[in-house]
């Protein structure tokens, strides 16, 4: 094959030189004077030698527009022990059209010109997201006991003094975030809102939850400070609503903002490094997910996380600053504390995680689903099971209060909870006064 490839090499350049020196007779040139700055008569030898076409030891030997070689080809196929011609190809008698003849397949079978790449779909598991939502219910149905609860015994000293109001709205913090866990288990091939509305939730419930934690560590740390400044006044529960509405609309504000300007949509991700072959069906198969994705998502989530990431850390430095207060009723910081510690913790160890393994759908999801669960889960029981207990398993001493300030616990105004604190304020004062 090589040998009379070689033979019909040779005669191609001996004759397209043979043209090239007919061509240079009447000129100033000769074949000699070649080089390859001589673009005269490199283009002459280049043009005769598309022009070649001679009868070799092989085949007929001519070019194309393309410089490619046109030779007839036969293609033989191994039948019953023996090769026999089924098509064959003649470019310069019949063009571009192939002649074939018969073939003969195993099985009768006409096996697959290359691997066949066949795409499948991945998405959580029925099992796995059944357990995960049940999960998530059996917390929302504690939370709307604890909701019920705080409710049915606003009034108790215990549950007064801690804001009821304000725990109502991390209850519903709470039930927010366990929606997510219903959310993000669904296919968001089909459902694209479900990556905007994975993102609304983790967003809005951190905010009610943690940000009404902050307020009330605030509270606490403001009438602590006062007590230190000789300043007279509480904050009321207005005042920590206004400071929840305020961080919940700020989050709410970039989230509409992203919704509008660079929504997140689902795309198509080929996992190729967890292919999986079928030589004997000439198949590869590619398992395929989908992610949420826009143009711009890395800085919105860095934006959205920044901002809660300042939360907690404000929350860490005000539950630090009035972890000294003694009132069981009034402060809640030591809890508190407690869950912004299992929340970095939490998140700290899932996310990285969640990340690395990305491309494992139920991995991913079960990882995330198990920290929002736990956290939420745990935050609960933090903040509402010493309220439950105290209300029902323990005779609440009235003059459980820092003997060194001289809190009232005149049943008249015990339940109130904002005259209550301006009363501590008042005596905090009195009482730094008289050390002075």
């Amino acid at each position: 094959m090589y040998k009379t490839t070689a033979y019909d090499a040779v005669w191609t350049i001996a004759r397209a030189f043979n043209a090239t020196i007919y061509d240079l007779k009447n000129t100033e040139h000769r074949l000699e004077d070649f080089s390859y700055s001589n673009t005269y008569i490199g283009e002459l030898i280049k043009n005769n030698t598309s022009k070649v076409n001679f009868r070799s030891i092989s085949n007929r030997v001519v070019f194309d527009k393309n410089g490619d070689v046109i030779r007839p080809m036969r293609i033989l196929q191994m039948q019953d022990g023996y090769l026999v011609p089924v098509g064959w190809y003649n470019k310069i008698h019949t063009g571009e059209k192939t002649q074939w003849g018969t073939f003969k397949w195993p099985s009768k079978l006409v096996p697959k010109d290359s691997m066949q790449l066949r795409s499948t779909h991945v998405c959580v598991s029925t099992w796995l997201y059944v357990i995960m939502c049940t999960v998530a219910s059996m917390g929302i149905l504690m939370a709307v006991l604890f909701l019920y609860f705080n409710i049915k015994f606003h009034a108790e000293r215990i549950i007064k003094m801690s804001s009821p109001w304000i725990n109502n709205v991390i209850l519903v913090g709470c039930i927010i975030l366990y929606m997510f866990v219903y959310v993000s288990g669904l296919d968001n091939s089909k459902f694209s809102s479900v990556c905007q509305a994975s993102v609304f939730f983790i967003v809005v419930g951190f905010s009610l939850a943690f940000g009404a934690l902050f307020a009330k560590t605030w509270r606490v740390h403001v009438i602590y400070t006062a007590s230190l400044k000789m300043k007279k006044r509480a904050p009321k529960d207005k005042d920590l609503f206004i400071k929840i509405g305020v961080l919940t609309a700020i989050n709410a504000s970039i989230m509409v903002f992203w919704t509008v300007f660079d929504p997140l949509v689902s795309t198509e991700v080929y996992l190729r490094n967890l292919k999986t072959e079928e030589p004997h069906n000439d198949r590869v198969v590619v398992p395929v997910t989908w992610h949420c994705t826009s143009r711009y998502h890395i800085y919105f989530y860095g934006v959205l996380l920044g901002i809660q990431g300042i939360l907690l850390l404000l929350g860490v430095f005000l539950a630090f600053t009035t972890r000294k207060v003694t009132i069981l009723e009034l402060n809640d910081s030591k809890y508190i504390g407690m869950c912004i510690y299992n929340v970095i913790v939490l998140a700290s160890v899932g996310l990285p995680v969640a990340l690395i393994l990305k491309g494992s759908v139920n991995v991913t999801y079960g990882l995330l689903s198990s920290l929002i669960i736990a956290g939420t889960t745990a935050t609960q029981c933090l903040i509402f099971i010493p309220k439950v207990y105290g209300v029902k398993l323990v005779n609440i001493d009235v003059n459980d209060v820092r003997p060194t300030i001289g809190l009232s616990t005149n049943p008249a105004t015990a339940g109130d909870t904002e005259e209550t604190l301006s009363q501590y304020n008042r005596k905090a004062c009195q009482h730094s006064s008289h050390v002075s």
